[in-house]
């Protein structure tokens, strides 16, 4: 899934508000992941270990980062142009001066670039302390929410080991107990169905509206 990757890593580098770092971590692939981040240079920070799972490389990820905030990335997701400086503004602009989240909305497309049907997991996505919406409806993801590192480390916040499936839905729900989490009213991101061209995924990105500190993405690419 390098080729993926890339796609992604293309994407952020785009963005209008660049992150203070990019860290990439190789769940034990075998492919040229490695191969593809050195394209990037010193831009892009790349990390191995043997195959544990998506849970393990992103606490691996929250531990070797350095920055305040950080966003978890997978391989096949897609950064829109303005996430990250609006979600950051979001963040910013917490009412209650605490340590608190900023999410959006993702959308799908397919292997075209071409944005497919997304249902919204309600009507009116809200903002404070929302744990009983994100249990009815599990409406925030890690790859569209920019979460406060800082407040996760002093408090050991960690994506569970334990969990096989749904381990981010898990995560989320302990983190809505804790935290304040405003919604920013933007599309953050989009997620492949199947390949996707880099001329498709800029001719995407242009018909999509415009949607911190730091960004990363576990590469979670051995299958």
């Amino acid at each position: 899934r390098s080729a993926l990757l890339d796609l992604c890593l293309k994407s952020v580098c785009r963005s209008q508000k660049q992150p203070a770092e990019i860290l990439v971590m190789n769940d034990g692939s075998s492919d040229d992941t490695e191969q593809t981040v050195a394209a990037y240079g010193d831009r892009v920070k790349y990390f191995y270990q043997e195959n544990q799972g998506l849970a393990a490389a992103r606490n691996a990820l929250l531990k070797l980062a350095s920055s305040p905030y950080i966003i978890f990335f997978d391989d096949d997701d897609l950064m829109l142009p303005n996430a990250l400086e609006l979600l950051y503004e979001a963040v910013s602009q917490n009412s209650n001066g605490g340590p608190a989240a900023a999410y959006g909305q993702y959308i799908r497309i397919n292997s075209e670039g071409v944005r497919q049907p997304t249902h919204l997991k309600c009507a009116r996505y809200p903002s404070g302390m929302i744990i009983s919406e994100i249990f009815e409806n599990n409406l925030i993801l890690p790859s569209a929410t920019l979460l406060d590192r800082n407040y996760m480390l002093q408090n050991n916040m960690f994506f569970p080991l334990d969990v096989k499936v749904c381990e981010d839905y898990k995560f989320m729900l302990e983190f809505a107990l804790k935290l304040n989490c405003i919604f920013s009213g933007i599309v953050v991101n989009s997620f492949v169905f199947g390949w996707i061209t880099v001329r498709a995924l800029l001719r995407c990105i242009s018909k999509l509206p415009n949607p911190c500190s730091c960004t990363l993405f576990p590469a979670n690419n051995s299958f």
